[in-house]
This record gives C-alpha cells, sequence and structure tokens, in this order.
C-alpha cells in the first residue's frame, strides 16, 4: 500500500494505513525547522511521537519538556495541554493516528502533488481551531505558547 500524501500546515503528512474503527492508523510527518504547532489538548486521545530523523522538542503538561532525537518517543496523554518545535535540521517522525485525527488532517490539509513540503503561509485560526474542535481538540494559545501558560494550567485541572 502506498502512503497517502497531504499536506498539513508546514508539514507533510503521509498516511501509511489509515485508521480502521478503534484501531489506530499510522501517519508518518516530515516538518521543517522551527515549526511549531498551536499550543493543544486532545479531549479523549492520546498523541505519541517516534523520531525518525532530526529532533522535536517537546512540552507535555507542566513536567515534561524533552528534546527527543532519531529512536525516541514520547506520548501525551488525553487531556493533557502540549505541543513540540521541530529542531534546527527539520524532523521526521511518526505519529499513531485515530480515524477521528486522521479525519482532521484530511479536512485541515490538502493532497499533496508531491512529496515535499508545502510552501509556508499563515494558517487560518478560526477555521483551523474549527475544525479541530470538530476532531475534540481545543487550541489554547498560538504557536510558540507553552503549557506552562494559565490556559494549558487550567485546561488540565
Amino acid at each position: 500500500m502506498s502512503a497517502e500524501p497531504i499536506w498539513f500546515l508546514a508539514n507533510l503528512m503521509e498516511i501509511h494505513y489509515p485508521a480502521d474503527g478503534d484501531q489506530p492508523g499510522l501517519i508518518e510527518v516530515t516538518a521543517p525547522s522551527g515549526d511549531m504547532p498551536p499550543l493543544h489538548v486532545h479531549a479523549d486521545e492520546a498523541e505519541a511521537f517516534y523520531v525518525l530523523e532530526g529532533s522535536l522538542e517537546v512540552w507535555v503538561g507542566t513536567g515534561v519538556h524533552r528534546t527527543l532525537a532519531a529512536g525516541e518517543a514520547v506520548r501525551a496523554p488525553a487531556g493533557i495541554p502540549h505541543t513540540y518545535r521541530v529542531g534546527p535540521a527539520g524532523a521526521r517522525f511518526l505519529v499513531p493516528a485515530s480515524a477521528r485525527f486522521e479525519a482532521f488532517v484530511r479536512a485541515v490539509g490538502e493532497p499533496a502533488p508531491e512529496r515535499v513540503l508545502p510552501t509556508p503561509a499563515p494558517p487560518d485560526l478560526e477555521r483551523l481551531g474549527a475544525l479541530a474542535a470538530a476532531a475534540g481538540i481545543t487550541l489554547l494559545g498560538p504557536p510558540g505558547a507553552l503549557p506552562t501558560s494559565d490556559a494549558a494550567v487550567a485546561a488540565s485541572a
């Protein structure tokens, strides 16, 4: 089965196999240096990251701040605010994905005509927030906000 490439914000997402019911799918993410999604929380799903190449600086709640290199992983439990920043060399990493998260990726993104990073463009945060909410994800701040903020502490309470 060939991976399905999708341009998702600043990233190339490749769905290697889709989620099936309650069985997760697998998404490979290629992200540029410095990429950082908005601080967010998944209401009822954990999110995990396994680094293949490059590095990710990851924040999970107020207690976890780690830099992951190739071969390292971290999980953000459901209900815990989290975000990451891609290291200076960019990164490739794997994310197990529920059907709901996969639908979010497809709704926000667009089919990638080639397997390269998309041209950077600022996201429509209102649209992104609405699509995230439909997927059970609450955006807690703009890119750059960390889980040490008041919003993150309130969301995890």
